[in-house]
Protein backbone atom coordinates (compact mmCIF):
# COMPACT_ATOMS: atom_id res chain seq x y z
CA UNK A 1 0.00 0.00 0.00
CA UNK A 2 1.32 3.30 -1.14
CA UNK A 3 1.59 6.71 1.20
CA UNK A 4 -1.43 7.92 -0.77
CA UNK A 5 -3.71 5.54 0.55
CA UNK A 6 -2.01 5.60 3.93
CA UNK A 7 -3.18 9.37 4.30
CA UNK A 8 -6.72 8.75 2.68
CA UNK A 9 -9.69 10.27 4.67
CA UNK A 10 -12.30 8.13 5.91
CA UNK A 11 -15.58 8.57 6.89
CA UNK A 12 -17.01 6.67 9.40
CA UNK A 13 -20.96 6.83 8.97
CA UNK A 14 -23.01 6.15 12.42
CA UNK A 15 -26.58 4.87 12.05
CA UNK A 16 -28.34 5.46 15.02
CA UNK A 17 -31.62 4.48 16.14
CA UNK A 18 -32.30 4.45 20.42
CA UNK A 19 -29.93 2.39 22.52
CA UNK A 20 -27.91 5.40 24.06
CA UNK A 21 -25.60 3.64 26.00
CA UNK A 22 -24.20 1.56 23.25
CA UNK A 23 -23.46 4.78 21.18
CA UNK A 24 -21.83 6.14 24.16
CA UNK A 25 -19.46 3.07 24.27
CA UNK A 26 -18.46 2.95 20.78
CA UNK A 27 -17.60 6.48 20.42
CA UNK A 28 -15.53 5.89 23.54
CA UNK A 29 -13.77 3.67 21.69
CA UNK A 30 -13.84 5.47 18.42
CA UNK A 31 -12.51 8.17 19.65
CA UNK A 32 -9.47 6.25 21.73
CA UNK A 33 -8.58 4.45 18.94
CA UNK A 34 -9.24 6.44 15.74
CA UNK A 35 -6.73 9.35 14.24
CA UNK A 36 -9.67 11.68 13.86
CA UNK A 37 -7.38 14.64 13.07
CA UNK A 38 -7.11 12.86 9.36
CA UNK A 39 -10.89 10.93 9.80
CA UNK A 40 -14.39 12.40 10.36
CA UNK A 41 -17.54 10.94 12.19
CA UNK A 42 -20.72 11.32 10.74
CA UNK A 43 -23.82 10.42 12.69
CA UNK A 44 -27.63 9.96 11.36
CA UNK A 45 -30.34 9.97 13.75
CA UNK A 46 -32.66 8.46 12.49
CA UNK A 47 -35.60 10.49 14.70
CA UNK A 48 -34.57 7.91 17.62
CA UNK A 49 -37.70 7.83 19.95
CA UNK A 50 -35.96 8.11 23.00
CA UNK A 51 -35.50 12.47 23.39
CA UNK A 52 -31.89 11.59 25.03
CA UNK A 53 -30.15 10.55 21.65
CA UNK A 54 -30.99 14.03 20.57
CA UNK A 55 -29.88 16.08 23.79
CA UNK A 56 -26.63 13.66 24.18
CA UNK A 57 -25.48 14.21 20.26
CA UNK A 58 -26.38 17.91 20.88
CA UNK A 59 -24.43 18.10 23.35
CA UNK A 60 -21.22 17.09 21.46
CA UNK A 61 -18.47 19.89 19.87
CA UNK A 62 -15.94 17.92 17.90
CA UNK A 63 -14.58 19.45 14.46
CA UNK A 64 -14.34 15.95 13.35
CA UNK A 65 -17.78 15.00 14.23
CA UNK A 66 -21.31 15.84 11.68
CA UNK A 67 -24.53 15.04 13.32
CA UNK A 68 -27.92 14.47 10.82
CA UNK A 69 -30.95 14.68 12.93
CA UNK A 70 -33.47 13.36 10.75
CA UNK A 71 -37.14 14.75 11.18
CA UNK A 72 -39.06 11.42 10.18
CA UNK A 73 -37.43 7.91 10.41
CA UNK A 74 -35.97 7.14 6.86
CA UNK A 75 -34.61 3.73 7.97
CA UNK A 76 -31.29 2.28 7.63
CA UNK A 77 -30.53 2.18 3.93
CA UNK A 78 -31.74 5.66 3.48
CA UNK A 79 -29.24 6.52 6.30
CA UNK A 80 -26.59 4.64 5.08
CA UNK A 81 -26.89 6.92 0.94
CA UNK A 82 -27.27 10.19 3.53
CA UNK A 83 -23.92 9.79 5.05
CA UNK A 84 -22.38 8.48 1.76
CA UNK A 85 -23.18 11.53 0.10
CA UNK A 86 -21.89 13.43 2.65
CA UNK A 87 -18.36 13.69 0.88
CA UNK A 88 -17.69 12.65 -3.12
CA UNK A 89 -14.24 11.57 -2.52
CA UNK A 90 -13.50 9.94 1.01
CA UNK A 91 -13.71 6.02 1.25
CA UNK A 92 -16.54 5.07 3.79
CA UNK A 93 -16.90 2.88 7.01
CA UNK A 94 -20.46 1.77 7.22
CA UNK A 95 -20.67 1.17 11.54
CA UNK A 96 -22.61 0.00 14.07
CA UNK A 97 -23.02 2.08 17.53
CA UNK A 98 -23.52 -1.15 18.85
CA UNK A 99 -19.38 -1.97 18.27
CA UNK A 100 -16.35 -1.60 20.63
CA UNK A 101 -13.26 -0.52 18.35
CA UNK A 102 -9.75 -1.64 19.14
CA UNK A 103 -6.13 -0.63 18.61
CA UNK A 104 -4.86 0.57 15.15
CA UNK A 105 -8.30 -0.64 14.15
CA UNK A 106 -8.86 1.68 10.73
CA UNK A 107 -5.26 1.45 9.14
CA UNK A 108 -5.47 -1.95 9.75
CA UNK A 109 -8.22 -2.40 7.31
CA UNK A 110 -7.36 0.35 4.58
CA UNK A 111 -4.56 -1.50 4.66
CA UNK A 112 -6.37 -4.53 3.67
CA UNK A 113 -8.78 -2.55 1.18
CA UNK A 114 -5.58 -1.52 -0.92
CA UNK A 115 -3.29 -4.60 -1.13
CA UNK A 116 -5.41 -5.30 -4.33
CA UNK A 117 -7.42 -3.04 -6.56
CA UNK A 118 -9.98 -6.19 -6.63
CA UNK A 119 -11.13 -5.52 -3.32
CA UNK A 120 -14.62 -3.42 -2.96
CA UNK A 121 -15.00 -3.59 0.55
CA UNK A 122 -13.49 -5.52 3.82
CA UNK A 123 -15.18 -6.51 7.26
CA UNK A 124 -12.78 -7.10 9.95
CA UNK A 125 -13.57 -10.36 12.24
CA UNK A 126 -15.85 -10.16 15.40
CA UNK A 127 -17.38 -12.47 18.50
CA UNK A 128 -20.74 -11.64 16.10
CA UNK A 129 -20.43 -11.28 12.66
CA UNK A 130 -21.92 -14.20 11.09
CA UNK A 131 -19.29 -14.88 8.40
CA UNK A 132 -16.66 -12.91 9.99
CA UNK A 133 -17.03 -14.48 13.45
CA UNK A 134 -14.33 -15.90 15.05
CA UNK A 135 -13.79 -17.94 16.68
CA UNK A 136 -16.99 -20.31 16.11
CA UNK A 137 -17.72 -19.26 12.51
CA UNK A 138 -21.54 -18.44 11.86
CA UNK A 139 -22.01 -17.75 15.75
CA UNK A 140 -22.33 -15.38 18.42
CA UNK A 141 -19.40 -16.00 20.80
CA UNK A 142 -18.92 -14.90 24.05
CA UNK A 143 -15.70 -13.55 25.55
CA UNK A 144 -14.07 -15.89 27.69
CA UNK A 145 -14.28 -14.85 31.33
CA UNK A 146 -11.99 -12.28 32.14
CA UNK A 147 -10.79 -11.59 28.66
CA UNK A 148 -11.64 -7.97 27.68
CA UNK A 149 -12.04 -6.91 24.21
CA UNK A 150 -8.85 -5.30 23.53
CA UNK A 151 -6.84 -8.51 24.64
CA UNK A 152 -9.10 -10.75 21.89
CA UNK A 153 -8.01 -7.97 19.55
CA UNK A 154 -4.64 -8.63 20.51
CA UNK A 155 -5.11 -12.35 20.43
CA UNK A 156 -6.47 -12.02 16.67
CA UNK A 157 -3.98 -9.80 15.32
CA UNK A 158 -1.04 -12.17 16.38
CA UNK A 159 -2.49 -15.49 15.20
CA UNK A 160 -3.35 -14.13 12.15
CA UNK A 161 -1.64 -14.85 8.85
CA UNK A 162 -2.95 -11.70 7.43
CA UNK A 163 -4.09 -13.67 4.40
CA UNK A 164 -7.67 -11.50 4.01
CA UNK A 165 -10.11 -14.10 2.84
CA UNK A 166 -12.43 -13.73 0.34
CA UNK A 167 -15.67 -13.93 1.51
CA UNK A 168 -19.39 -13.61 -0.66
CA UNK A 169 -20.47 -10.42 1.35
CA UNK A 170 -19.50 -7.90 3.65
CA UNK A 171 -21.19 -7.65 6.78
CA UNK A 172 -22.93 -4.58 7.90
CA UNK A 173 -21.97 -4.15 11.34
CA UNK A 174 -18.15 -2.93 10.07
CA UNK A 175 -18.16 -2.51 6.90
CA UNK A 176 -15.29 -0.72 4.49
CA UNK A 177 -16.42 0.30 1.69
CA UNK A 178 -14.31 1.94 -1.58
CA UNK A 179 -15.45 5.27 -3.16
CA UNK A 180 -14.77 3.76 -6.33
CA UNK A 181 -17.35 1.24 -5.98
CA UNK A 182 -19.82 3.80 -4.69
CA UNK A 183 -19.27 5.96 -8.13
CA UNK A 184 -19.96 2.53 -10.10
CA UNK A 185 -22.98 1.14 -8.62
CA UNK A 186 -24.74 3.70 -6.26
CA UNK A 187 -25.32 3.69 -2.74
CA UNK A 188 -27.85 0.58 -1.41
CA UNK A 189 -31.35 0.38 -2.06
CA UNK A 190 -33.35 2.17 0.41
CA UNK A 191 -36.77 1.80 -1.47
CA UNK A 192 -36.38 -1.68 -1.19
CA UNK A 193 -34.13 -2.47 1.90
CA UNK A 194 -35.81 0.54 3.56
CA UNK A 195 -35.01 -0.71 7.45
CA UNK A 196 -31.94 -2.78 6.94
CA UNK A 197 -31.53 -6.55 6.52
CA UNK A 198 -30.15 -7.87 3.77
CA UNK A 199 -28.93 -4.36 1.83
CA UNK A 200 -25.25 -5.07 2.25
CA UNK A 201 -25.94 -8.38 0.22
CA UNK A 202 -27.57 -6.12 -2.57
CA UNK A 203 -24.66 -4.05 -3.02
CA UNK A 204 -21.79 -6.59 -2.35
CA UNK A 205 -23.64 -8.76 -5.39
CA UNK A 206 -23.86 -5.84 -7.24
CA UNK A 207 -20.37 -4.99 -6.72
CA UNK A 208 -19.26 -8.43 -7.42
CA UNK A 209 -20.95 -7.98 -10.70
CA UNK A 210 -18.68 -5.33 -11.66
CA UNK A 211 -15.65 -7.25 -10.57
CA UNK A 212 -14.91 -6.59 -7.03
CA UNK A 213 -14.50 -8.80 -4.65
CA UNK A 214 -15.14 -8.85 -0.71
CA UNK A 215 -12.74 -9.76 1.91
CA UNK A 216 -11.95 -10.28 5.61
CA UNK A 217 -9.62 -8.34 7.64
CA UNK A 218 -8.47 -11.41 9.18
CA UNK A 219 -6.17 -9.30 11.64
CA UNK A 220 -8.54 -7.05 13.10
CA UNK A 221 -11.01 -7.72 15.78
CA UNK A 222 -14.20 -5.54 16.80
CA UNK A 223 -16.21 -6.31 19.52
CA UNK A 224 -20.09 -6.00 18.19
CA UNK A 225 -22.71 -6.38 21.08
CA UNK A 226 -25.86 -7.45 18.31
CA UNK A 227 -29.23 -5.98 17.67
CA UNK A 228 -30.83 -3.81 19.86
CA UNK A 229 -32.94 -1.52 17.71
CA UNK A 230 -35.32 -4.09 15.95
CA UNK A 231 -37.45 -7.19 18.21
CA UNK A 232 -36.78 -10.65 16.74
CA UNK A 233 -40.12 -10.72 15.03
CA UNK A 234 -39.51 -7.48 13.32
CA UNK A 235 -36.14 -8.88 12.49
CA UNK A 236 -37.21 -12.37 11.01
CA UNK A 237 -39.93 -10.70 8.64
CA UNK A 238 -37.34 -8.79 7.20
CA UNK A 239 -34.80 -11.26 7.08
CA UNK A 240 -37.48 -13.80 5.19
CA UNK A 241 -39.06 -10.93 2.64
CA UNK A 242 -35.65 -9.87 1.87
CA UNK A 243 -34.32 -12.92 1.40
CA UNK A 244 -36.99 -13.90 -1.17
CA UNK A 245 -35.90 -10.74 -3.09
CA UNK A 246 -32.70 -11.44 -3.19
CA UNK A 247 -32.42 -15.13 -4.49
CA UNK A 248 -35.00 -13.31 -7.53
CA UNK A 249 -32.38 -10.72 -8.34
CA UNK A 250 -29.30 -13.16 -8.01
CA UNK A 251 -29.79 -16.31 -8.32
CA UNK A 252 -26.71 -17.58 -9.06
CA UNK A 253 -24.45 -15.53 -6.60
CA UNK A 254 -27.30 -16.44 -3.67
Amino acid sequence: MNNENQMKSVDIIIPVYNALDDLKICLDSLKKYTDLELNRVIIINDNSPDPNVKIFLDGLNYPWLKVVHNSTNKGFSANINLGMSQSEENDVVLLNSDTVLTSNWLPKIVRCAYSSSEIGTVTPVSNNATLCSVPNFCEENILPENMSIDKAAEIVERCSFHEYPQITVAMGFCMFVKREVIKLIGGFDSETFQRGYGEENDFCNRAEQMGYIHVMCDDTYIYHSGTKSFVSKEKEQYIREHDKILHKRYPAQM
